[in-house]
């Protein structure tokens, strides 16, 4: 299985596959048909080519190509319609010599659901990290940098700090939390109680550290509440969330690898022929 969901596919029932069909075929469009580990061509949906059969229809077609080796072979397809895609299993019928042929469908189809809004779960499964620049005006009008822990509570924090040095483009040590989850506009993270106050700002600088990858942008907060870890419950932690802008398109694609919405990245098929195994 790929990293798509089984949530991802959507299965219509019969009917409603047979009305985006019906609508297919007013418009003359084009559907994809393939079979898995072989090859895959274009073929076009014929005028009145729409027919009723038994519990499921049928469509008539024409292709550029003569793949009539397939005739009465189970394939798969897949067409896009007003942005969306679908895809579905049918049966080859008769092929003529004009590279005329149909396809049988006798189960509904799915409707891929791309699903932008996915957060990933990160924790504990990936090591992401999201650094800022934490730093405070102390008294004396200096800049002072936010103090860890003591040695004996940062031991038992570990899992939630990364210790790598990393600067800002001015020169300036970045503080890294452990990514919870993150999605393609989200970001939330674990904070001790000396960390948090620095998220009041309305919008921070950020580095995210994503599978040794670096991708910069803003973060603004939008809540802190508490966060219990049992294993050190004496220590006050809170859990910070925040929307994310300014990101590069690099980081939408990586976002998108992670989390199988790749669909318009990667050979979309592939993951309709996991879905099915």
């Amino acid at each position: 299985m790929s990293d798509v969901n089984k949530e991802n596919f959507l299965k219509l029932d019969i009917i409603e596959s047979g009305n985006k069909f019906s609508t297919l075929v007013l418009n003359g469009a084009e559907i994809k048909i393939w079979m898995p580990e072989d090859d895959s061509f274009i073929a076009n949906l014929k005028e009145n080519g729409f027919k009723k059969d038994g519990d499921g229809f049928s469509v008539d077609l024409k292709s550029q190509l003569d793949y009539s080796k397939w005739k009465g072979n189970k394939v798969l397809f897949s067409f896009n319609m007003i942005g969306m895609l679908f895809f579905g299993e049918a049966q080859v019928g008769e092929w003529s010599l004009d590279n005329s042929f149909s396809l049988s469908i006798s189960e509904g189809i799915f409707r891929f659901e791309k699903r932008n809004a996915d957060r990933l779960l990160a924790y504990p499964s990936y090591k992401i990290y999201c650094y800022f620049y934490m730093a405070q005006k102390g008294s004396d009008g200096k800049v002072a940098y936010l103090n860890r822990p003591d040695q004996k509570v940062e031991e038992t924090l570990s899992a939630y700090i990364n210790k790598k040095s990393l600067l800002d483009d001015q020169g300036r040590p970045l503080s890294g939390l452990r990514v919870l989850d993150i999605s393609e506009a989200g970001i939330s993270f674990v904070a001790s109680a000396k960390e948090v106050t620095f998220f009041k700002e309305e919008q921070v600088n950020l580095l995210i550290e994503l599978e040794g990858e670096h991708f910069s942008g803003k973060g603004n907060t939008i809540y802190a509440v508490d966060y219990i870890d049992p294993r050190i419950s004496n220590v006050r932690l809170f859990k910070v969330g925040m929307t994310m802008n300014d990101l590069d398109q690099a980081f939408i694609l990586k976002m998108r690898t992670l989390l199988g919405n790749t669909v318009e990245l990667l050979r979309p098929e592939s993951h309709f022929e996991d879905f099915i195994k």
